[in-house]
């Protein structure tokens, strides 16, 4: 027999002992919520180094629990809301020296909790009500409320749109938002400018049984996410959901045909190219709309002496090497091809690739499908429709290779490059930039900023464009046809169609200073006015049906 009736009825008696009499405890008072922690969930973002736990926040790993003591320490009175499990060191210590203390706990992880829950005995605190856990979604039952909070020190900083949400009002109209990387809070951020309480939803790593939960308990009128994923239209389709997506980041593979109707989806997308691939596939609504800038965190700084001095060069890059990525990725491609033809031709097949990524780097233009597709015809006809495009798997080792080495042929100019290890190499390398003030301040103190996007991309207006300019910055740009339909090249903006010019085009504005200070003045005004973040948001909404993105009245 187990601990009891529930763990029995779950079959969970290989889970730890202590999880099992925390889950009893649970199932006393919230049945459901203990039944949604066994459901299946993601794991890959946590992990221990002997007791430690570490977190994985897009790709950078961060000790869990820095200091359990800190978060136990000074709490706001004798009933709080703890904004964060983490894996429960704070909240366990501050349940052990504050025994009066009654807590509302949240996480938006359920992999995170059921690590809390198997880590500290809390069954006599649930059973108690000291202690009332919270979920995902549960985040509304905490709304409004005028408890004070504890935030988990690593985080609070992750949760901080479930710590805005927290202060909505009531009737507020809500949407769902698919959590993510680049312009994800900044879309949050703009719905909540336009009246929208915001609810996060963890599409990767909840199961579709806490997904399918959240959608039916927080009655959203609809449901954004940066950059589409399958099963996103066949999802929002069950549920009658409307779904907008705005595409900012390049994919290995196509959209596969959606196997529902798609009227209720509107897609938008950063490259013209990508139009006929999304209407091929089924989508009906899509539209191009290139990138933008969050104006109210890009924007001019009046910057000290020391400021300058730190982040100020006569020429500056910020971007990813693309190196771990494209190592990655190249060997996704070496896998793919020794299935194909076996593990004993694959010192050939990387050593042709080796040979067309070096055509490559000597062309003026991008020619890598093209070089592959004659080479490896037999490849690509035995490789599944559905499937990563292989080409695609090698094209960002070109694309790389290529912005390192144009950077490289900056040193002496003054460059200073910030981005990840990948560029610790070259000269002129200054580390990783944050994404916050950080990055304004960078933008703001450059003298020449330049703009390398990826080879295989060359049609687009790149997120550092218009970042640059409204900040005031000057900026050398990609030449392309969607640059030079949104901004007027020689007056906005400056632009490089090849390595020399660009390398000419830096020295010129390096001896012309107030040449290039009137093209950054203009470029600010203009990105301003017709790019800024949220008017390309105000254009999203517009597709909805009637009335679904008007907020309520009163």
């Amino acid at each position: 027999m187990g601990l009891c009736s529930a763990v029995d009825e779950w079959g969970v008696k290989e889970l730890p002992e202590v999880f099992q009499r925390n889950l009893c405890a649970l199932a006393e008072r919230s049945r459901p919520l203990a039944e949604r922690l066994l459901w299946p969930v993601g794991s890959g973002h946590l992990r221990f180094e002997g007791e430690r736990p570490y977190y994985r926040f897009h790709r950078d790993w961060t000790a869990l629990e820095p200091d359990p003591a800190a978060h136990a320490a000074n709490l706001p009175g004798d009933e709080v809301c703890f904004l964060g499990v983490g894996v429960g060191d704070g909240l366990d210590r501050a349940l052990r020296e504050h025994p009066r203390l009654r807590v509302h706990a949240w996480d938006r992880d359920p992999w995170m909790l059921r690590q809390a829950l198997s880590r500290h005995d809390w069954s006599r605190a649930i059973r108690a009500g000291r202690l009332r856990l919270y979920l995902g979604v549960d985040i509304l039952d905490l709304s409004g409320s005028d408890l004070p909070r504890v935030e988990h020190p690593v985080l609070g900083s992750i949760y901080r749109l479930e710590s805005l949400l927290l202060d909505d009002k009531p009737l507020a109209p809500r949407v769902g938002l698919c959590t993510g990387k680049l312009y994800v809070d900044d879309l949050a951020l703009a719905l909540r400018r336009r009246g929208f309480s915001v609810l996060p939803l963890e599409v990767k790593n909840w199961s579709g049984e806490e997904l399918d939960y959240a959608i039916k308990r927080a009655q959203p009128r609809f449901l954004a996410r940066i950059n589409y994923v399958q099963g996103l239209a066949e999802f929002t389709h069950r549920h009658g959901l409307p779904l907008l997506v705005w595409e900012i980041d390049p994919s290995t593979d196509d959209p596969q045909p959606a196997r529902v109707p798609t009227s209720h989806l509107h897609l938008f997308t950063y490259r013209q190219s990508n139009l006929e691939k999304y209407r091929a596939a089924g989508f009906v609504h899509v539209e191009y709309l290139p990138l933008a800038a969050p104006l109210q965190r890009r924007r001019p700084l009046e910057l000290d002496a020391e400021q300058r001095a730190r982040y100020g060069a006569p020429v500056t890059f910020v971007g990813a090497s693309q190196v771990q990525a494209a190592a990655a990725l190249r060997k996704r491609l070496d896998q793919r091809y020794a299935r194909f033809a076996g593990e004993g031709a694959l010192p050939d097949f990387q050593a042709q690739c080796n040979e067309l990524l070096g055509i490559q780097s000597r062309a003026g233009g991008w020619i890598l499908p093209t070089l592959f597709a004659e080479r490896f015809e037999e490849f690509l006809a035995s490789q599944p429709a559905d499937d990563e495009e292989p080409v695609r798997l090698l094209a960002e080792q070109a694309s790389s290779e290529r912005r390192r080495a144009i950077l490289a042929s900056l040193a002496e100019e003054g460059i200073a490059i910030y981005g990840d290890k990948g560029f610790a190499d070259l000269p002129g390398y200054r580390g990783p930039a944050r994404h916050g003030k950080e990055l304004t301040m960078i933008y703001n103190a450059g003298a020449i900023h330049v703009d390398i996007g990826r080879w295989y991309q060359s049609d687009i207006v790149t997120m550092r464009v218009f970042d640059v300019l409204a900040c005031g910055g000057f900026l050398i740009a990609q030449r392309s046809e969607a640059l030079e339909a949104e901004l007027r090249v020689g007056v906005e903006v400056e632009a490089w169609s090849t390595p020399a010019e660009l390398r000419a085009k830096v020295r010129y504005y390096l001896a012309h200073p107030e040449k290039a200070r009137a093209i950054a003045t203009a470029g600010c005004q203009a990105v301003r006015a017709r790019h800024g973040f949220d008017q390309r948001v105000d254009h999203i909404l517009e597709s909805l049906p009637d009335g679904a993105a008007l907020p309520l009245a009163g």
